[in-house]
């Protein structure tokens, strides 16, 4: 399976790209599939990561879905060693990074 991509632009994200990844990944487990991630490639790339993570453990407590919380996030974009350096300052136990 592929990551789902949506889009990392904060308002929409949070407002579509968010909750219908998790929408889609709920129903997908109805019929006995698991997500395998979800890419975030523009915007604040650490704090829409923290953003997904912490939405990934709400939901995986409230459903009882242990795995909900471990669909890894992966952030790419037009990246460079300072940003590089930035994410992982900031995120680098949550996510993977592809340039």
């Amino acid at each position: 399976m592929r990551p789902v991509l949506t889009n990392g632009f904060s308002a929409h994200f949070r407002s579509s790209g968010l909750p219908n990844f998790c929408s889609v990944s709920l129903a997908l487990h109805e019929y006995g599939y698991q997500a395998v991630g979800l890419r975030i490639d523009s915007g604040d790339l650490a704090f829409l990561s923290l953003m997904v993570r912490d939405a990934f453990k709400r939901i995986a407590k409230h459903f009882n879905l242990p795995w909900f919380e471990k669909i890894r996030i992966l952030v790419s974009n037009d990246l460079n060693e300072d940003t590089l350096f930035s994410v992982n300052q900031q995120v680098s136990s949550i996510l993977t990074i592809f340039n």
